[in-house]
Protein backbone atom coordinates (compact mmCIF):
# COMPACT_ATOMS: atom_id res chain seq x y z
CA UNK A 1 0.00 0.00 0.00
CA UNK A 2 2.62 2.73 1.12
CA UNK A 3 4.56 1.61 -2.21
CA UNK A 4 1.75 3.31 -4.44
CA UNK A 5 1.30 6.38 -2.43
CA UNK A 6 2.47 9.55 -4.43
CA UNK A 7 5.37 10.85 -3.24
CA UNK A 8 7.53 14.25 -2.82
CA UNK A 9 4.52 16.27 -2.83
CA UNK A 10 5.12 20.31 -1.68
CA UNK A 11 1.96 21.33 -0.41
CA UNK A 12 1.28 25.11 -0.07
CA UNK A 13 -1.91 26.13 1.38
CA UNK A 14 -2.80 28.59 -1.81
CA UNK A 15 -2.50 25.76 -4.50
CA UNK A 16 -4.31 23.47 -2.00
CA UNK A 17 -6.89 25.66 -1.94
CA UNK A 18 -7.05 26.15 -5.83
CA UNK A 19 -6.96 22.42 -6.39
CA UNK A 20 -9.86 22.08 -4.13
CA UNK A 21 -11.42 24.79 -5.69
CA UNK A 22 -11.28 23.37 -9.14
CA UNK A 23 -12.77 19.95 -8.29
CA UNK A 24 -15.49 21.77 -6.43
CA UNK A 25 -16.04 23.58 -9.83
CA UNK A 26 -16.13 20.06 -11.57
CA UNK A 27 -18.64 19.08 -8.84
CA UNK A 28 -16.22 16.42 -8.14
CA UNK A 29 -17.36 14.42 -4.76
CA UNK A 30 -14.02 15.09 -2.53
CA UNK A 31 -15.80 13.56 0.64
CA UNK A 32 -15.65 9.85 -0.96
CA UNK A 33 -11.95 10.15 -2.01
CA UNK A 34 -9.63 8.07 0.13
CA UNK A 35 -6.89 9.76 1.44
CA UNK A 36 -4.80 8.34 -1.51
CA UNK A 37 -6.80 9.31 -4.43
CA UNK A 38 -6.95 12.80 -2.35
CA UNK A 39 -3.32 13.25 -2.90
CA UNK A 40 -2.96 11.55 -6.52
CA UNK A 41 -4.87 13.24 -7.83
CA UNK A 42 -3.77 16.85 -6.35
CA UNK A 43 -0.01 15.16 -7.66
CA UNK A 44 -1.65 15.41 -11.20
CA UNK A 45 -3.10 18.80 -10.86
CA UNK A 46 0.04 20.26 -9.12
CA UNK A 47 2.35 18.59 -12.24
CA UNK A 48 0.38 20.08 -14.25
CA UNK A 49 0.51 23.84 -13.35
CA UNK A 50 4.15 23.52 -12.82
CA UNK A 51 3.82 22.44 -17.01
CA UNK A 52 1.45 24.96 -17.30
CA UNK A 53 3.96 27.96 -15.99
CA UNK A 54 6.99 26.41 -17.61
CA UNK A 55 4.84 26.92 -20.72
CA UNK A 56 3.88 30.43 -19.90
CA UNK A 57 7.37 31.60 -19.36
CA UNK A 58 8.08 30.22 -22.11
CA UNK A 59 5.67 32.34 -23.92
CA UNK A 60 6.66 35.16 -22.36
CA UNK A 61 10.55 35.31 -22.70
CA UNK A 62 9.49 35.48 -26.60
CA UNK A 63 7.76 38.87 -25.44
CA UNK A 64 10.07 42.28 -26.48
CA UNK A 65 8.34 44.28 -23.76
CA UNK A 66 9.53 47.54 -23.69
CA UNK A 67 8.41 47.48 -27.85
CA UNK A 68 5.25 46.45 -26.76
CA UNK A 69 4.52 48.94 -24.14
CA UNK A 70 6.08 51.74 -26.32
CA UNK A 71 3.60 50.58 -29.08
CA UNK A 72 0.90 50.54 -26.79
CA UNK A 73 1.52 54.34 -25.38
CA UNK A 74 2.05 55.42 -29.34
CA UNK A 75 -1.65 54.39 -30.19
CA UNK A 76 -2.53 57.19 -28.52
CA UNK A 77 -2.72 60.72 -30.02
CA UNK A 78 -2.12 63.37 -27.02
CA UNK A 79 0.79 63.35 -25.35
CA UNK A 80 -1.29 64.10 -21.85
CA UNK A 81 -2.84 60.78 -22.44
CA UNK A 82 0.55 58.87 -23.10
CA UNK A 83 2.10 60.47 -19.86
CA UNK A 84 -0.59 59.20 -17.99
CA UNK A 85 -0.79 55.87 -19.45
CA UNK A 86 2.67 55.17 -18.90
CA UNK A 87 2.28 56.63 -15.12
CA UNK A 88 -0.06 54.11 -14.24
CA UNK A 89 1.97 51.18 -15.84
CA UNK A 90 4.91 52.49 -14.09
CA UNK A 91 2.95 52.07 -11.23
CA UNK A 92 2.36 48.46 -11.80
CA UNK A 93 6.14 47.74 -12.95
CA UNK A 94 7.15 48.93 -9.31
CA UNK A 95 4.99 46.79 -7.68
CA UNK A 96 5.96 43.73 -9.78
CA UNK A 97 9.71 44.39 -8.98
CA UNK A 98 8.86 43.91 -5.18
CA UNK A 99 7.86 40.54 -6.67
CA UNK A 100 11.04 40.07 -8.38
CA UNK A 101 9.06 39.26 -11.72
CA UNK A 102 7.60 41.20 -15.18
CA UNK A 103 4.52 42.39 -14.67
CA UNK A 104 3.50 40.09 -17.35
CA UNK A 105 3.82 37.21 -15.23
CA UNK A 106 1.13 38.66 -12.49
CA UNK A 107 -1.53 35.81 -11.73
CA UNK A 108 -5.05 37.69 -11.11
CA UNK A 109 -4.28 36.99 -7.06
CA UNK A 110 -0.82 39.23 -7.64
CA UNK A 111 -3.51 41.57 -9.62
CA UNK A 112 -5.16 42.09 -6.69
CA UNK A 113 -2.55 42.76 -4.28
CA UNK A 114 -1.66 45.00 -6.31
CA UNK A 115 -4.89 47.15 -6.16
CA UNK A 116 -4.53 46.92 -2.51
CA UNK A 117 -1.29 48.16 -2.38
CA UNK A 118 -2.28 51.28 -3.71
CA UNK A 119 -4.64 51.46 -0.58
CA UNK A 120 -2.87 54.95 0.37
CA UNK A 121 -4.01 56.61 -2.86
CA UNK A 122 -7.25 58.29 -3.69
CA UNK A 123 -9.64 55.77 -4.77
CA UNK A 124 -10.17 57.85 -8.45
CA UNK A 125 -6.62 57.55 -9.16
CA UNK A 126 -6.37 53.60 -8.47
CA UNK A 127 -9.30 53.26 -10.86
CA UNK A 128 -8.12 55.42 -13.31
CA UNK A 129 -4.35 53.22 -13.39
CA UNK A 130 -6.27 49.83 -12.78
CA UNK A 131 -7.95 50.82 -16.23
CA UNK A 132 -4.96 52.10 -18.24
CA UNK A 133 -3.58 48.55 -16.93
CA UNK A 134 -6.09 46.79 -17.79
CA UNK A 135 -6.38 48.70 -21.02
CA UNK A 136 -2.20 47.70 -22.04
CA UNK A 137 -3.00 43.85 -20.64
CA UNK A 138 -6.11 43.76 -23.39
CA UNK A 139 -3.91 45.21 -25.81
CA UNK A 140 -1.19 42.26 -25.12
CA UNK A 141 -4.08 39.68 -24.92
CA UNK A 142 -4.85 40.71 -29.06
CA UNK A 143 -1.04 40.47 -29.82
CA UNK A 144 0.14 37.30 -27.63
CA UNK A 145 -1.49 34.25 -27.11
CA UNK A 146 0.64 33.49 -24.12
CA UNK A 147 -0.53 36.62 -22.24
CA UNK A 148 -4.61 37.05 -20.43
CA UNK A 149 -5.68 40.24 -18.31
CA UNK A 150 -5.36 39.40 -14.83
CA UNK A 151 -7.58 42.43 -13.62
CA UNK A 152 -10.34 41.22 -15.46
CA UNK A 153 -13.40 40.58 -13.42
CA UNK A 154 -11.50 41.92 -10.73
CA UNK A 155 -13.42 43.13 -7.15
CA UNK A 156 -10.35 44.63 -5.59
CA UNK A 157 -10.83 48.01 -7.76
CA UNK A 158 -12.13 50.82 -5.10
CA UNK A 159 -15.36 51.79 -5.57
CA UNK A 160 -17.30 55.24 -6.95
CA UNK A 161 -17.38 57.72 -4.67
CA UNK A 162 -20.51 60.62 -4.96
CA UNK A 163 -20.08 63.47 -6.82
CA UNK A 164 -18.54 65.82 -4.05
CA UNK A 165 -21.20 68.74 -3.28
CA UNK A 166 -19.24 71.44 -4.22
CA UNK A 167 -18.30 70.37 -7.76
CA UNK A 168 -17.61 73.77 -9.39
CA UNK A 169 -16.98 77.31 -8.46
CA UNK A 170 -19.94 79.59 -7.83
CA UNK A 171 -19.82 82.85 -10.24
CA UNK A 172 -18.29 85.34 -7.49
CA UNK A 173 -15.73 82.54 -6.80
CA UNK A 174 -14.70 82.54 -9.89
CA UNK A 175 -14.56 86.11 -10.56
CA UNK A 176 -12.68 86.15 -6.71
CA UNK A 177 -10.18 83.86 -7.81
CA UNK A 178 -9.26 85.16 -11.20
CA UNK A 179 -8.95 88.88 -9.61
CA UNK A 180 -6.37 87.32 -7.09
CA UNK A 181 -4.29 85.88 -9.83
CA UNK A 182 -1.14 87.67 -9.56
CA UNK A 183 0.53 86.30 -12.23
CA UNK A 184 -1.01 87.63 -15.74
CA UNK A 185 -1.03 84.77 -18.05
CA UNK A 186 -2.12 82.22 -15.01
CA UNK A 187 -5.02 84.97 -15.01
CA UNK A 188 -5.77 84.86 -18.44
CA UNK A 189 -5.88 81.06 -18.37
CA UNK A 190 -8.49 80.89 -16.18
CA UNK A 191 -10.19 83.39 -17.04
CA UNK A 192 -10.07 81.07 -20.95
CA UNK A 193 -11.17 78.02 -18.86
CA UNK A 194 -13.85 79.91 -17.13
CA UNK A 195 -15.50 81.79 -20.30
CA UNK A 196 -14.63 79.66 -22.77
CA UNK A 197 -14.32 75.66 -21.54
CA UNK A 198 -11.06 74.90 -23.39
CA UNK A 199 -9.48 72.21 -21.26
CA UNK A 200 -6.01 72.91 -19.42
CA UNK A 201 -4.43 70.51 -22.36
CA UNK A 202 -5.08 72.55 -25.24
CA UNK A 203 -3.46 75.62 -24.06
CA UNK A 204 0.14 74.50 -25.61
CA UNK A 205 -0.62 74.31 -29.06
CA UNK A 206 -3.31 76.96 -28.89
CA UNK A 207 -3.24 79.20 -32.15
CA UNK A 208 -5.22 82.19 -32.81
CA UNK A 209 -6.56 83.76 -36.05
CA UNK A 210 -8.72 87.21 -35.97
CA UNK A 211 -11.53 85.86 -32.88
CA UNK A 212 -11.00 81.93 -34.69
CA UNK A 213 -8.87 79.28 -32.12
CA UNK A 214 -7.30 76.14 -33.29
CA UNK A 215 -5.61 73.44 -30.54
CA UNK A 216 -5.60 69.82 -30.02
CA UNK A 217 -7.45 68.93 -26.84
CA UNK A 218 -7.30 65.43 -25.95
CA UNK A 219 -5.86 63.93 -29.15
CA UNK A 220 -8.62 65.54 -31.31
CA UNK A 221 -8.24 68.95 -33.33
CA UNK A 222 -10.88 71.42 -31.76
CA UNK A 223 -12.12 75.03 -33.08
CA UNK A 224 -14.31 77.66 -32.02
CA UNK A 225 -14.13 81.24 -31.78
CA UNK A 226 -12.75 83.32 -28.96
CA UNK A 227 -14.70 86.63 -27.46
CA UNK A 228 -13.46 89.88 -28.19
CA UNK A 229 -12.54 90.37 -24.29
CA UNK A 230 -10.23 87.35 -24.52
CA UNK A 231 -8.21 88.55 -27.71
CA UNK A 232 -8.22 91.86 -26.42
CA UNK A 233 -6.78 90.45 -23.09
CA UNK A 234 -3.95 88.31 -25.35
CA UNK A 235 -2.60 91.60 -27.17
CA UNK A 236 -2.80 93.30 -23.92
CA UNK A 237 -0.60 90.35 -22.58
CA UNK A 238 1.80 91.30 -25.87
CA UNK A 239 1.53 87.44 -26.53
CA UNK A 240 2.09 85.72 -30.17
CA UNK A 241 -1.44 84.82 -31.10
CA UNK A 242 0.30 82.01 -33.39
CA UNK A 243 1.06 80.32 -30.02
CA UNK A 244 0.45 82.24 -27.14
CA UNK A 245 0.87 79.34 -24.76
CA UNK A 246 3.73 77.55 -26.43
CA UNK A 247 5.80 77.42 -23.73
CA UNK A 248 3.27 76.27 -21.08
CA UNK A 249 3.79 72.71 -19.80
CA UNK A 250 0.26 70.93 -18.58
CA UNK A 251 1.18 69.25 -15.69
CA UNK A 252 3.59 72.63 -14.12
CA UNK A 253 0.08 74.70 -15.23
CA UNK A 254 -1.96 72.12 -13.32
CA UNK A 255 -0.15 72.70 -9.90
CA UNK A 256 0.19 76.12 -10.39
CA UNK A 257 -3.66 76.65 -10.55
CA UNK A 258 -4.23 73.95 -7.95
CA UNK A 259 -1.55 75.94 -5.84
CA UNK A 260 -3.33 79.20 -5.84
CA UNK A 261 -6.79 77.70 -5.55
CA UNK A 262 -5.73 75.83 -2.30
CA UNK A 263 -4.06 78.84 -0.72
CA UNK A 264 -7.30 80.94 -1.22
CA UNK A 265 -9.13 78.00 0.37
CA UNK A 266 -7.26 77.57 3.40
CA UNK A 267 -7.39 81.41 4.29
CA UNK A 268 -11.21 80.69 3.88
CA UNK A 269 -12.01 82.82 1.09
CA UNK A 270 -13.48 79.65 -1.25
CA UNK A 271 -15.95 76.73 -0.44
CA UNK A 272 -13.41 73.99 -1.96
CA UNK A 273 -10.30 73.61 -3.06
CA UNK A 274 -11.16 73.79 -6.97
CA UNK A 275 -9.07 71.92 -9.32
CA UNK A 276 -8.84 73.81 -13.15
CA UNK A 277 -11.13 71.73 -14.54
CA UNK A 278 -13.47 72.75 -12.18
CA UNK A 279 -13.47 76.16 -14.22
CA UNK A 280 -14.42 74.03 -17.15
CA UNK A 281 -17.34 72.43 -15.06
CA UNK A 282 -18.25 76.07 -14.21
CA UNK A 283 -18.53 77.42 -18.02
CA UNK A 284 -20.52 73.93 -18.90
CA UNK A 285 -23.12 74.79 -15.82
CA UNK A 286 -23.83 78.46 -16.85
CA UNK A 287 -23.43 77.80 -20.71
CA UNK A 288 -26.52 74.76 -19.94
CA UNK A 289 -28.40 77.30 -17.84
CA UNK A 290 -28.50 80.26 -20.27
CA UNK A 291 -31.19 78.16 -22.73
CA UNK A 292 -30.44 73.94 -21.45
CA UNK A 293 -29.80 73.51 -25.69
CA UNK A 294 -27.58 70.45 -24.74
CA UNK A 295 -26.56 70.30 -28.08
CA UNK A 296 -24.88 74.17 -28.18
CA UNK A 297 -23.27 73.02 -24.90
CA UNK A 298 -21.84 69.63 -26.28
CA UNK A 299 -20.87 71.44 -29.20
CA UNK A 300 -19.01 74.32 -26.83
CA UNK A 301 -17.21 71.69 -24.48
CA UNK A 302 -16.13 69.54 -28.24
CA UNK A 303 -18.18 66.40 -26.85
CA UNK A 304 -17.47 63.50 -29.43
CA UNK A 305 -21.83 63.04 -28.53
CA UNK A 306 -24.86 64.86 -26.82
CA UNK A 307 -24.38 61.36 -24.47
CA UNK A 308 -21.09 62.53 -23.44
CA UNK A 309 -22.18 66.27 -22.67
CA UNK A 310 -25.50 64.81 -20.49
CA UNK A 311 -23.05 62.09 -18.62
CA UNK A 312 -20.68 65.48 -18.06
CA UNK A 313 -23.68 67.29 -16.88
CA UNK A 314 -25.22 64.60 -14.48
CA UNK A 315 -21.69 64.58 -12.87
CA UNK A 316 -21.72 67.89 -11.74
CA UNK A 317 -24.99 67.77 -10.69
CA UNK A 318 -26.00 70.28 -13.33
CA UNK A 319 -28.90 68.05 -14.42
CA UNK A 320 -30.61 64.77 -13.33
Amino acid sequence: MAENTPKNINISSEALQAFIQQQSDKASDLSNMTAQEFLARFQNYAEQERQDAFNRKIKLSKVEYDGEKDLFLQSFESQDTRDAYCRSINFAEEYAATLEKSILEFTPAEADDFIYSQKERSPASVRRDVAAVSSFFTFLERRHKGITNPLRGTRARPKKKGVRPEAFPTTEEVEYIISHLKDEKLFLIVYIIAHRGLRVGAFQGLSVRGENFKTISKGKECKGTFSTEIIEKMKALNLSLNAPFADIDTVSLKSKIKYEVEKMFLAGEIKAPYSAHDFRHYYAATEYEKDHDIYRVSKLLNHASIAVTETYLKSINVIV
